[in-house]
């Protein structure tokens, strides 16, 4: 299972901010969903901010605290 963040707040009508709060209710429910099916852990959605390096590095610590094996990426240097 795969969380794609840009689709949802589009879907949402949210704003992904750079501390991506607003996303801690769909992670949680991708995270128990995969569990409860008993399906290995979801992957995360992109980062999109491709230079901010420190951002990236928080929102993927976020991602592995929360339960998600890993994140997609969409550049080279991620």
């Amino acid at each position: 299972m795969v969380f794609g963040a840009a689709d949802f707040t589009l879907d949402m009508n949210m704003q992904w901010t750079r501390d991506e709060t607003e996303l801690a209710p769909a992670r949680a429910a991708i995270v128990l969903a995969s569990r409860a099916a008993g399906i290995e852990p979801p992957i995360d959605t992109v980062w999109a901010r491709l230079q901010d390096v420190d951002g990236l590095r928080a929102s993927v610590q976020t991602s592995l605290r929360m339960g998600f094996q890993g994140r997609m990426c969409i550049h080279p240097d991620q």
